[in-house]
């Protein structure tokens, strides 16, 4: 997560020549996200969340994607890691 805006910006610039390749990073990323929700691992979870939120700032995914992963970690019984998560992407996509 250290380098995740730089990352973002990076797949900004190559999803501007080649929406493919962005569309696969959000689509590879998004299963991650859930592969990891499942196993209940807190720090790959957060850092998939923050590369998602950084490439909503660069513009290449919809702000309904980052609404879509508030509700999943938010809905039915959430955990404290989960809530904490949701409140990292909040600070992170207020910026």
């Amino acid at each position: 997560p250290k380098y995740a805006d730089v990352y973002a910006a990076l797949i900004a610039v190559v999803n501007s020549k080649l929406p493919e390749v962005g569309e696969l990073m959000v689509k590879r990323a998004i299963l991650a996200f859930r592969r990891y929700f499942k196993q209940r691992d807190k720090a790959s979870c957060q850092a998939v969340c923050v590369f998602l939120v950084h490439l909503f700032h660069q513009g290449v995914i919809h702000e309904l994607i980052i609404l879509q992963l508030l509700s999943v970690l938010l809905d039915g019984r959430p955990t404290d890691d989960s809530v904490e998560v949701a409140t990292h992407i909040l600070q992170i996509s207020g910026q």
